[in-house]
């Protein structure tokens, strides 16, 4: 029968310690097997107590700041500038009335109606028309006249395509009136 000293080299001097209290808490007369155990448990309780698993205590990366913005107080001495008007007259057509142009529906009160893009079949209202714009809630996608035409033509509204848009907007349009009230 060997004794545990042979296995001091091999350990490192964490190993070594956990070991020797081992030993002293354990019969002195041991089988070599029984030894190599005690020796591949002191590995292990020291690789764990020195190297812990790093799945098991993850931890994320710090982020990293963002400096504050610092917002300039307005200069002027006049009160605030005026919303600037576009130029483009579609922007100024309320969404009640181009939406209901366009997809041939009437715009409850309520705003809310059936997704009426193509790619998006709808069984419950999850399309609100705002006094701004439009949101489908139900596909996430929202906008103004040229962005609902571009989704309901399958037209991209970049380019060509943007005046292709804006001819079929005029032509839906047509004689419809610009007043969402007047219309219920």
């Amino acid at each position: 029968m060997r004794s545990f000293s042979q296995f001091f080299p091999k350990l490192g001097a964490h190993e070594r310690c956990i070991a020797e209290a081992q030993v002293s808490m354990v019969a002195s007369e041991l089988t070599e097997g029984e030894w190599r155990v005690i020796a591949e448990q002191a590995r292990f309780e020291a690789e764990v107590a020195l190297c812990p698993d790093p799945l098991l205590y993850y931890r994320p990366p710090k982020k990293r700041h963002q400096p504050t913005r610092r917002w300039k107080e307005s200069t002027a001495t006049t009160g605030p500038a005026a919303p600037v008007a576009s130029d483009d007259p579609l922007k100024s057509i309320p969404p009640a009335v181009y939406v209901e142009a366009l997809t041939g529906e009437a715009v409850p009160e309520n705003g809310w109606l059936n997704c009426p893009l193509p790619d998006h079949e709808d069984t419950t209202p999850s399309f609100q028309v705002l006094s701004s714009h439009w949101r489908c809630f139900g596909c996430g996608r929202g906008g103004g006249v040229i962005d609902l035409a571009a989704g309901l033509y399958g037209i991209e509204p970049r380019g060509r395509g943007y005046f292709e848009l804006r001819d079929l907007i005029v032509e839906a349009l047509d004689g419809a009136s610009l007043d969402p009230k007047e219309d219920r």
